[in-house]
């Protein structure tokens, strides 16, 4: 290289470093000379008074206590704070990208793009210099705060969920008793509503009330999400309707309560109110319908009810098959006499049915095949049926 061409690319590097950032030389201790001031604040962009004050004891037991200040906060320089330009958010995703896309794709994330100023960020949840792991129990993410964490903004849930059974149990100590994220998952928070809500029944509840294992260990009922999706309001939902009752339409999001609780939603007290918020006009005997009804255990069954639903799906089940047998034995031992007597007769055949008559008939096993078809698409809405009419 020529000596022309050296001085091009020394010349060149020196403009580069002109225009970087002199974050080179911010030291941690530069910084503490006056954030490890108690009395340091400022205002944020709500009109709410916030601590700068970061204990360098703390930072340094964090999840962070490798990083510099400079590695999260590469936007200042040696000037500040004289510069007067105020440090902006860091960025978490240089260091945590898959936490970073799904937050993006969260409400919160969504809603901070909209421009919601008041929209929870990474440090509202994890904390900023004293973020540390989940299973800590300092951590703002430990199962015993969550509550309290995401409480900050969703008061009225997180009082809700205290007086529940998920609550009290959690208060107790049981760990595996559901806590936020455990329903509303971490990072990628999707608002349960619409389209959404199905996953409420196949996802949500599902995950510890279909669990073999919990049902045992807490002598929990090991039969509600299967009774529930053979039921009516299941199968429904499952076809993909999200219009169905799901187990929070019956039992509540938060404020979940046993059904012996005068508070709850399914107390015999409140089931024609519970009841009525998809069925108006529903009244006490409506109400007495029984939800989750195990028509495959009838010896286990406690109450007469549940022993007869049991006879009459048995009864029903010999009556279809008889009926339609019956039908379609009746009808072939009809062919073949038409045919043989086709065969055997020369003279003029007699007409059995008019016009009218046959439109007739055509409607009514119309009529049927579609039921049953519908209804085989219902109870089975992953067959082919389901997708080619779901289509």
């Amino acid at each position: 290289m020529s000596v022309w061409g050296k001085r091009v690319w020394v010349w060149a590097a020196l403009g580069i470093a002109l225009q970087l950032p002199a974050v080179a030389g911010l030291k941690d201790s530069d910084c503490l000379e006056c954030h490890s001031d108690k009395t340091l604040t400022k205002t944020n962009a709500l009109g709410k008074e916030i601590s700068l004050f970061v204990d360098p004891a703390k930072l340094t037991a964090s999840a962070h206590k490798t990083n510099t200040c400079a590695s999260c906060h590469s936007d200042l320089t040696t000037k500040h704070p004289d510069d007067n330009v105020a440090a902006k958010p860091v960025n978490c995703r240089q260091c945590h990208e898959r936490q970073t896309d799904s937050y993006g794709a969260s409400v919160h994330g969504i809603a901070l793009k909209a421009g919601r100023r008041d929209a929870a960020t990474c440090q509202d949840c994890h904390d900023s210099h004293e973020a540390s792991a989940p299973t800590s129990p300092t951590s703002p993410l430990h199962v015993s705060n969550q509550a309290k964490t995401c409480g900050a903004c969703h008061d009225k849930e997180a009082a809700e969920l205290a007086v529940s059974v998920h609550g009290r149990a959690l208060a107790a100590g049981v760990r595996d008793a559901p806590t936020c994220t455990d329903c509303h998952s971490e990072h990628k928070i999707e608002s349960l509503t619409g389209d959404s809500s199905r996953k409420i029944s196949e996802e949500v509840c599902s995950r510890c009330h279909a669990s073999e294992r919990l049902n045992t260990k807490y002598n929990l009922p090991a039969d509600r999400v299967r009774t529930f999706f053979d039921s009516y309001h299941g199968l429904a939902n499952s076809y993909g309707s999200t219009l169905a009752a799901n187990c929070a339409s019956c039992h509540g999001y938060h404020k979940i309560l046993p059904s012996s609780d005068p508070n709850s939603t399914i107390n015999k007290a409140h089931l024609v109110e519970t009841c009525g918020k998809c069925h108006p006009g529903a009244n006490e005997k409506f109400s007495l319908s029984k939800m989750h009804v195990d028509l495959e255990a009838k010896k286990s069954a406690a109450d007469l009810g549940t022993q007869i639903s049991w006879w009459v799906r048995k009864i029903y089940l010999v009556l279809i098959v008889g009926v339609v047998g019956g039908m379609f034995a009746h009808n072939f031992l009809l062919l073949v006499k038409k045919v043989s007597a086709h065969l055997r007769s020369e003279g003029r055949p007699i007409l059995r049915m008019s016009l009218s008559q046959r439109w007739q008939h055509a409607v009514l096993a119309l009529s049927f095949i579609v039921l049953a078809i519908t209804g085989f698409a219902l109870k089975f809405p992953d067959s082919f049926v389901a997708k080619i009419l779901g289509s």
